[in-house]
């Protein structure tokens, strides 16, 4: 009787386990989402620098780009909210790399969380 208890809680807790997995969405499939449905705010934070060559690299670092931050496309970038941007990021000698960011929402609605020692939210 204990090992059939065993054997139905673990069946249920698989099944579980699985059914809860399916249901999220994996990162590519939101950017695709968000690439059909959203219209995406190109942002530039960074430029390559040309005046930090003071700087010690490892010689086991062949190829290397040093960055700088872009104090306007920061500033635009702050005060833009989008759900959906895309962010370059430049390399020396090389194609530029292009990340596309989606804003999701990890946490279920009306989550709260309390901190010790009131229990404040």
């Amino acid at each position: 009787m204990k090992k059939f208890f065993i054997g139905v809680f673990v069946i249920l807790t698989t099944f579980l386990t699985i059914s809860a997995q399916q249901n999220s969405l994996k990162p590519s499939l939101l950017v695709q989402d968000a690439k059909k449905s959203k219209k995406s705010v190109p942002v530039q934070l960074f430029n390559i620098s040309k005046t930090r060559n003071d700087v010690m690299i490892p010689k086991e670092i062949e190829t290397y780009s040093i960055l700088g931050i872009d104090q306007e496309g920061l500033r635009k970038f702050t005060k833009e909210k989008s759900q959906f941007i895309s962010l370059t990021i430049p390399q020396d000698g090389r194609s530029d790399l292009t990340l596309e960011l989606v804003e999701v929402q990890p946490l279920a609605e009306g989550f709260t969380v309390k901190t010790a020692p009131r229990c404040k939210s």
